[in-house]
């Protein structure tokens, strides 16, 4: 009996998303900041992406656990076709002070310095994720842990609008600058209680008569 055919290192599926190539943003867009041997990276995560891809920039700064492998082909969505031929293995890389240790195949990437597609989202399941204000909670050692992924400028405004008013809520989740805002400046976000108190030079409309 002959052994059966096993599919070739070549032939493993591998896929990259068009957002990967080409950093466009979608309201799904998740972007983390998080530091490898030192080097501030910024993260893209990308459940359209199969595996952990990092660019050639960044690989050129590893010093260790590379490996060289067959030619690996990665189909992007938009039809092209990129090669990979070099894989760094359990390498740690951090977010916001947790640490997770991850297989890295190297693509020349030019927009992100690494792209966490479905094999790390899956290692990771059940997560749940708030697209609108950019974060994931995810099972981390026996807990559950929150990543805050970058906000848009205009969004951190509206979230600063939001807090003043609920501020008070013990359920509140607060982005940690915002909230040391509000604790910097307490006074201006409490509850006013009866009216602002007599000044020098009180603000005033003067009126036209009949007008």
């Amino acid at each position: 009996m002959e052994d059966p055919i096993l599919p070739e290192t070549s032939k493993l599926c591998m896929v990259i998303s068009q957002a990967a190539i080409t950093s466009q943003k979608t309201p799904k867009t998740l972007k983390l900041l998080g530091c490898i041997q030192s080097s501030q990276i910024v993260i893209l995560v990308d459940s359209g992406s199969t595996h952990i891809f990092i660019s050639a920039t960044l690989a050129s700064k590893l010093t260790s656990g590379s490996s060289v492998l067959a030619s690996l082909t990665v189909q992007v969505a938009d039809g092209n076709k990129l090669v990979c031929q070099t894989e760094f293995v359990d390498m740690q890389w951090s977010v916001q002070s947790y640490t997770f240790s991850s297989n890295l195949k190297v693509l020349p990437l030019q927009h992100y310095d690494m792209i966490v597609g479905m094999d790390w989202l899956e290692r990771f399941s059940t997560m749940q994720v708030h697209w609108a204000q950019k974060w994931l909670m995810i099972p981390y050692n026996n807990s559950v842990i929150r990543l805050q992924g970058e906000l848009p400028i205009d969004y951190e405004v509206t979230m600063v609008e939001l807090s003043a008013i609920s501020q008070d809520s013990d359920q509140l989740e607060l982005y940690p600058p915002i909230h040391d805002l509000l604790d910097t400046y307490s006074s201006v976000f409490s509850e006013p209680q009866g009216l602002p108190p007599y000044r020098a030079c009180d603000h005033a409309i003067p009126l036209i008569q009949g007008a």
